[in-house]
């Protein structure tokens, strides 16, 4: 499991189909954008099936960010969204 820290707002990439925003922090849950249309709303230490073989976590939730684990196969690549954008930027 790969654990990141996202901010309100702030989004993970996985591989290159699917983006997981942080839309709302409350005390012990959370709501993520998946792909900027569907929304999930998930409880501190839940965990949600977001396609065949990607799962998230929500690990912590603090104030204003929360930590969120990713399963997913070996040969799909999870970054932060800004890491992303720049390794995309570079390849061009």
């Amino acid at each position: 499991m790969l654990v990141l820290t996202r901010r309100l707002g702030e989004s993970i990439i996985i591989g290159d189909d699917i983006t997981i925003t942080v839309l709302n922090i409350s005390k012990d849950q959370l709501d993520l954008g998946v792909n900027n249309s569907e929304s999930l709303t998930i409880n501190l230490q839940e965990t949600v099936s977001i396609s065949d073989g990607i799962t998230v976590t929500a690990v912590k939730i603090d104030k204003t960010q929360v930590k969120l684990g990713i399963n997913a196969p070996d040969d799909v690549a999870i970054n932060r969204e800004e890491v992303y954008k720049k390794d995309q930027a570079g390849n061009v």
